[in-house]
């Protein structure tokens, strides 16, 4: 997240296991939300808020098997549920005008490949 050390630790299942292409339930905790404000003038900037946030993230995508050797590709949505202190203090700032950029997204991609 380019703020500081953070982890996520979960579990995942897969409906149909033994297919070539099978839905996937995920759930983690950890890392799920980050903000780094800096106030930037004529004479410099300097950081305001340099915070990492944790939760639950919920997911489901799809798993699909290519290859002889085990190969993967998997494609998952995931929904965070970002703590209450998140939502105040992007609230806080986005009230006082600070812009955010990229803006915060209610969910998530991912993308992986395994081989």
């Amino acid at each position: 997240n380019f703020i500081s050390p953070a982890y996520n630790a979960g579990a995942s299942f897969k409906l149909m296991p033994q297919k070539k292409a099978t839905p996937v339930i995920l759930a983690m905790y950890g890392y799920n939300a980050g903000l780094k404000i800096k106030n930037v003038s004529p004479f410099g900037q300097n950081e305001i808020l340099n915070k990492t946030y944790y939760g639950f993230t919920a997911g489901a995508g799809m798993e699909f098997g290519y290859g002889k050797k085990g190969g993967i590709v998997s494609l998952s949505v995931l929904v965070p549920f970002r703590s209450k202190e998140f939502h105040d203090t992007y609230d806080d700032f986005k009230n006082r005008g600070y812009k955010f950029n990229p803006p915060v997204l209610p969910i998530a991609i991912s993308i992986g490949l395994m081989f």
